[in-house]
């Protein structure tokens, strides 16, 4: 198809293939060139996010624990934890 766009080629490694053929998993009818954009877009989102993005995230996911867990270890602190451990 003619395009006025840069074209990038490929080759398809072992780890990569391992990421299509999980990429596949989630988007079962997508050929494995659209899986590959699909995975640079994932990618781009997840590791070009801002310090501020990671940490509203990292809060986000802690937040979503403590709902999860409940009060289990609230107030808890490492050295708490650690008295039950094996020396």
């Amino acid at each position: 198809m003619p395009t006025t766009r840069q074209r990038f080629q490929i080759t398809e490694t072992d780890e990569l293939a391992a990421c299509l053929d999980k990429a596949a998993l989630k988007w079962p009818d997508e050929s494995r060139s659209k899986l590959l954009v699909r995975l640079a877009m994932a990618g781009a989102q997840t590791s070009l996010k801002s310090p501020m993005e990671e940490a509203f995230a990292f809060q986000m996911a802690l937040d979503q624990m403590y709902r999860e867990l409940g009060d289990s270890y609230h107030g808890v602190t490492l050295e708490d934890l650690r008295q039950d451990w094996p020396e």
